[in-house]
């Protein structure tokens, strides 16, 4: 009897630390995915509500409004994720204001467009989503190299056609490639406008945005710059 004692012991406990370990695999995968942002922190608002958001929060700024705004999206029906993407867009952000409005899954880094509500653009912006950093805006300045793009013979061959010539918001959808070493690209591509309201799109600007197959960004380069026709 003390010998099958002495056999089953060890076995119980190795089960038992076996069981241990799954159950700690299954948390920490379901952390990992609650950190993820889905398509639960989409909030497509109709206007009265952000007019009523913005009435509540007149006169704040900063983090005050950030939080009066998160308030009142709780109390719109937002989701918790619609208001945690908020928020921490806002930490992170110096208390700027930007709402999921669509996502789009692809892999490891995702992607999605957002709104400005106390912008006076009225327009989306891309983001890629879920990487490190979670959210990136494609449109930027500071991720677009300029210097790359003057050093550019296309770009100087259009801006010696139109001096006035700038590189503008993307409104396409980006476009999204597994690379050969595990990590991912996507395209963007800018429109190069004339700086004047109303001026014709003369030609674009492609980018790739690219990142590590740890989902870190790594640089946005660019590709090439084409002639509208």
């Amino acid at each position: 009897m003390k010998n099958l004692l002495k056999v089953k012991l060890p076995a119980a406990v190795a089960l038992l630390c076996l069981a241990s370990y799954v159950a700690f695999l299954e948390v920490q995968a379901s952390d990992d995915t609650d950190e993820d942002i889905s398509s639960a922190a989409v909030w497509n608002p109709s206007e009265q509500e952000l007019k009523q958001a913005a009435q509540d929060c007149q006169g704040l700024s900063g983090d005050d409004y950030a939080v009066c705004f998160t308030d009142n999206m709780d109390e719109l029906g937002a989701s918790p994720e619609a208001v945690d993407f908020v928020q921490e867009y806002a930490d992170d952000n110096a208390g700027a204001i930007a709402i999921l409005k669509s996502f789009h899954p692809v892999d490891q880094v995702d992607f999605g467009q957002v709104s400005f509500p106390l912008s006076k653009d009225k327009g989306q912006n891309w983001v890629l989503l879920n990487g490190l950093p979670e959210v990136i805006n494609v449109s930027d300045p500071k991720l677009i190299s300029q210097a790359e793009l003057q050093q550019n013979a296309d770009y100087a061959a259009l801006k010696a056609a139109y001096p006035g010539l700038q590189i503008s918001f993307s409104t396409a959808k980006p476009l999204a490639k597994k690379t050969a070493d595990g990590g991912q690209s996507f395209l963007i591509s800018y429109p190069l406008t004339e700086s004047c309201s109303n001026c014709k799109v003369r030609g674009e600007a492609s980018y790739s945005f690219n990142f590590n197959a740890a989902g870190e960004f790594v640089d946005a380069r660019l590709i090439k710059v084409t002639r509208t026709r």
